[in-house]
Order: C-alpha cells, then structure tokens, then sequence
C-alpha cells in the first residue's frame, strides 16, 4: 500500500514504472516483533530530481513472507521543509519486543477505543495513548521524538476528529501493530480529511502503546 495520496496496491503500477532522479533514505528507528513476522523503519528521505529535493520523512511496514523474504506491506513519507536527510547521520534506535507479551491482540478493537474517545477530544485521546519513546511526524514540523515532545505536537492538531480504521496486522507474538485509516475533522467552518497511519507496541505491563504516528492533510483537487 501506497499513498497517492489515497491508499493504493501499488504492485501492478510498478511492474511499468519509470522514477526520474535518485531517492535517498536511511532508517533511524527499527522495530521487530518478538516472532519476527513483522517491523516496522522509519527516518529521513531525499528524492533529488536535477536540481530540485523533495525532502520527507518515511516510514515501512514489513512482513516476514513464507519463504522468509521481507517485504513492504505499506509505506509512505510525510513532506518536510527541512531536508532532514542531510544532516549528520544519528544512531539508529532498535527497538525489540518487550519482556512480556501476549496472544494476538485485535488491531480493530484498540483503534475502535481510540476513535471513540477521539469524536471528543482527539489530543487526549492520541497523547494518552503514546509510548516514552515514541515518534510522532507531522507535515514540515521536526519528528517529535518522546511522549513530551509528541503530546506537544499533538496539540496542534484538531481538538475532535473521526478516525476510520481501513486495515492493519498484529504480529503472531502479540506485541507489534500497525494501523492505518482515515482522519475527518472540521478546521475554519470546513470539512478536512487526511490518513494516519500507526505502529502500536505491548509494553512490559501487556499495554498497549503507540509508538510512531503519522498524520497527513490529503490534498484536495
């Protein structure tokens, strides 16, 4: 699944297609479930084209295939106005299963609690919900890295919203999740939309948490 800007299965647009310049991108943050059927990466991009730079901020779902091949099951990137690819390279954050986990949890059920309380207030709901270590990304803000550092650009966001869940997994293990759907929200009078997509992690207590959140405004024609 790709964004353009809608979810697409994008297999059959890539058996013919043709990308001009050269795309950049190294992860800074690595996740793996405790079974190893599925991650999760995340960092800086650069698509140069000529003298322009497209510069973003990615991330990658990955699935452990039955031949033991990885592979993309969704991706995307959120623009940025800083080009966070040139920087200097940061250690990658790996982060492994917790201590503890459990049978699979149901990815439709943790997303349905948090649309719930989102219809009245989107921030509390999303920022009570965030790992200490997560990452929250926003269009052409710096990812806030930190439950603080995320709570604060939560707030920013709409303070109610209706979330859509369209499809997500959850590991064999039971610890890793990803989620990914659609935001409704009404900003000067106007209707908005946009998609989020989530990385969900059980924490040594057998909660669950978000660890990576991303939400980007879908442009309107």
């Amino acid at each position: 699944i790709l964004f353009l800007p809608d979810p697409t299965v994008i297999n059959p647009m890539l058996e013919t297609a043709s990308w001009p310049g050269n795309l950049d991108w190294r992860p800074e943050l690595v996740v793996v479930s405790k079974a190893g059927d599925l991650a999760f990466t995340s960092g800086p991009s650069a698509w140069t084209v000529g003298e322009a730079i497209d510069t973003g901020y990615y991330f990658s779902v990955w699935k452990r295939q039955p031949d033991g091949e990885w592979r993309f099951a969704v991706d995307g990137t959120t623009a940025m106005a800083e080009n966070l690819y040139s920087r200097p390279v940061a250690e990658t954050e790996t982060i492994l299963p917790a201590a503890s986990s459990g049978a699979p949890g149901d990815i439709r059920a943790l997303e349905a609690t948090l649309a719930s309380e989102a219809v009245s207030d989107y921030r509390a709901a999303l920022t009570s919900r965030l790992d200490p270590r997560a990452r929250v990304v926003r269009a052409n803000s710096i990812p806030a890295i930190g439950a603080g550092a995320g709570a604060a650009l939560v707030a920013a966001q709409p303070a109610t919203a209706m979330l859509r869940l369209i499809d997500g997994g959850v590991s064999a293990s039971g610890d890793l999740a990803y989620a990914y759907g659609e935001v409704r929200w009404t900003s000067d009078g106007a209707s908005r939309r946009g998609y989020f997509n989530r990385l969900w992690r059980r924490d040594e207590m057998g909660t669950w948490r978000v660890l990576y959140d991303q939400m980007n405004v879908r442009p309107e024609s």
